[in-house]
């Protein structure tokens, strides 16, 4: 059986480092057989390359496909996206990128509804219907903040610009190598095309860039009309109000991380872990008690951990 490789498809993924692909055709060789089995859309690997690379070398192997019928290619990029995400050790700047294009992706995809629309239903605390943008789904699903999802776009539109321009460097910058901001890397994108191989050089040489005035955009923001009268607290909340209605309406207006970002992000994934780890023992609680002391070594680990993370802080 032939598969088919589409350069597209093969380009979207970071490449595995030499030691992580050595060790990977190690495995396979030392097991004798392909046990993930590679995945296909109209016979186009969607995930697995490395595996068959390692296949055509080694023609006696045993290996396996699964076809999944996507709608279209954006759904099989927002698949692969969170398919690694899921289970690769990712640098910041590779998780960010991927997260990024797979919120890109899915805004394209013929199964989803675009930027501005409307991807899921769910029942609200009043039993109605609650709206959620394709951000807030992506930022539930991967347990951060919807910001980090608007914010990782930006940054992977500023990666796409440098690999147009210098693909080593754009590589440099995913794996870590050289370590632009992620406003600098962002910026790239905006600035006219005459104006980048000068900001990548810079990235490249560890420069910090300067940026070129961009005019802004014309928006049209809603003109807040108020009659006067009303305490002074009331004013000033409600020219708040007016001012945070005109920002919706300015597509670059995405602010800054903060604490409450941080706080809400580090929270939520506390949750998903404590729900799983409950989750898992109360599935296997028969198991779980008949091994009660493998258990409770197992949770002293996970305390252990959590006390050097938070002696990491006090350092």
């Amino acid at each position: 059986m032939e598969l088919k490789i589409d350069p597209e498809f093969q380009s979207k993924i970071p490449p595995l480092t030499a030691e992580e692909f050595d060790q990977l055709k190690e495995n396979i060789l030392e097991a004798g057989e392909v046990y993930k089995p590679i995945i296909t859309w109209n016979g186009i690997i969607v995930d697995g390359h490395h595996r068959w690379k390692i296949i055509q070398e080694n023609p006696g192997l045993i290996w396996k496909t699964k076809e999944i019928d996507f709608p279209d290619k954006w759904a099989a990029f927002d698949w692969m996206y969170k398919e690694q995400l899921g289970r690769r050790n990712l640098t910041e700047q590779q998780r960010s990128y991927m997260i990024g294009k797979m919120y890109e992706a899915r805004k394209k995809s013929n199964g989803g509804q675009g930027a501005n629309q409307y991807t899921n239903l769910q029942l609200g605390q009043n039993g109605q219907a609650a709206k959620k943008t394709t951000s807030e789904s992506i930022a539930e699903e991967l347990g951060i903040g919807e910001n980090t999802v608007r914010r990782a776009e930006k940054f992977a539109k500023g990666v796409d610009v440098i690999r147009e321009v210098s693909p080593e460097t754009a590589d440099k910058v995913l794996s870590g190598e050289i370590k632009p901001t992620r406003t600098e890397v962002a910026s790239i994108a905006k600035a006219e095309p005459e104006e980048r191989p000068r900001m990548v050089e810079q990235i490249e040489k560890g420069e910090k860039i300067t940026p070129v005035a961009v005019p802004d955009k014309i928006v049209h923001k809603p003109e807040a009309k108020y009659t006067g009268g009303g305490t002074a607290e009331y004013r000033a909340k409600r020219d708040e109000i007016a001012e945070t209605v005109a920002r919706m309406y300015d597509p670059d207006s995405v602010p800054e991380y903060g604490i409450d970002d941080f706080l809400r992000e580090i929270g939520w994934n506390a949750d998903l872990y404590i729900k799983q780890l409950r989750n898992s023992i109360t599935d296997h609680l028969e198991l779980v008690r008949s091994n009660r002391e493998v258990v409770i070594g197992i949770i002293d680990e996970i305390k252990e951990d959590i006390e050097k993370i938070k002696g990491a802080i006090d350092k």
